[in-house]
């Protein structure tokens, strides 16, 4: 039987050191670039131009802000979010079915799933970092035996939450990668909830029962760097304790691993310390049998699991406007604001 805590260990580490070698400083300058900051190490952030010009011209914000309003006209620019049609326009029934799963899929896009948010936001995105990543699941809510919530979901994740094997293939690394992992903040509150929960189908608790020392082990070291490119100057909320120790936020991965037989196995693991369910079948876990997951793009490169962003390929263009920019504020500031000159016993009256 494999142990898939070191599996899942070794494998974080290894994907964990491929992001850091090859994909955290693009995805730090993009982010900056997009909030309009200078990268990390830029000049203008040293002491020595503390007085001087240090604007950072808003192309590339800019740009991406004219794609995004170009992909939502392309997206809204009908009534209907989708169009469905039979296969076989002869057929009744083919006929029917496409009109009852239209109406259903506009009902859940307009009314149970923030469409406009989700779309603006993987194009944002895709253009910023170069890679969308987007979890589809259903959520299924029982209390006290009365339904609470039974909708489908999407959500965004951070790309930098995201691991998975640096020779997964580039069309469909997702599926391809022999692990995949993602990296999920939550409330230490939430999962003691989930270690009290009981599966309705064999009764047991869903995750295993940790006391807190061993939850607690689960918090973030330090901050990601590119989290913190990601906010700026402000506090990473999922790395400040809160003196509340139900409050504070610890690690759950949510691993997809291949087996022996080339079939997957999902589990969840509390950091890379405790293994918090055991491995399960992903067609017991999902009634589709596919990783849940899908990964996109704005700029196709080829033969790269991990695009690159916008911000990235336009970089020189941005820092040399930016040099000139300066430079001539600069220029003109010593031009119109002159120096007067005293010198000693040359008769000037100060």
């Amino acid at each position: 039987m494999s142990d898939y805590l070191a599996l899942a260990k070794d494998a974080f580490e290894a994907s964990t050191t491929y992001v850091d070698a090859n994909f955290r400083k693009d995805w730090e300058y993009s982010l900056r670039a997009f909030r309009n900051e200078h990268a990390a190490g830029s000049k203008y952030l040293s002491d020595e131009y503390k007085s001087r010009s240090r604007l950072f011209p808003p192309h590339t914000r800019t740009i991406i802000r004219k794609n995004e309003a170009a992909a939502m006209q392309a997206a809204f620019s009908n009534r209907e979010v989708v169009n469905v049609e039979a296969g076989n326009p002869d057929d009744v029934m083919s006929v029917a079915s496409a009109a009852a799963i239209k109406e259903v899929m506009e009902y859940r896009l307009s009314r149970t799933i923030p469409t406009f948010q989700l779309y603006l936001g993987g194009v944002q995105d895709a253009q910023t970092t170069g890679t969308v990543c987007s979890y589809q699941y259903w959520e299924y809510e029982n209390v006290e035996g009365r339904k609470k919530k039974d909708q489908p979901c999407i959500e965004l994740r951070p790309i930098e939450n995201i691991r998975l094997d640096a020779g997964a293939s580039w069309l469909d690394p997702v599926g391809t990668s022999p692990y995949f992992c993602d990296i999920i903040p939550m409330y230490v509150c939430d999962v003691k909830a989930m270690m009290k929960n009981k599966d309705e189908k064999t009764g047991a608790p869903k995750w295993k029962t940790f006391d807190d020392s061993v939850i607690l082990k689960a918090r973030p070291d330090s901050m990601d760097t590119t989290k913190k490119a990601r906010l700026g100057q402000q506090q990473d909320p999922e790395d400040e304790t809160s003196g509340i120790k139900n409050f504070d936020i610890v690690w759950v991965l949510r691993w997809f691993m291949k087996d022996s037989q080339g079939g997957d196995r999902v589990f969840y693991t509390l950091g890379t310390e405790e293994l918090l369910t055991p491995d399960k079948p992903i067609d017991e876990v999902y009634f589709h049998g596919v990783r849940p997951y899908v990964i996109g793009y704005a700029i196709l490169e080829t033969h790269k699991a991990f695009k690159s962003g916008l911000p990235v390929l336009t970089r020189p263009l941005q820092q040399e406007s930016a040099e000139i920019t300066n430079q001539r504020i600069d220029n003109v500031k010593f031009v119109l604001n002159k120096r007067w000159i005293v010198a000693r016993g040359r008769q000037v009256d100060v």
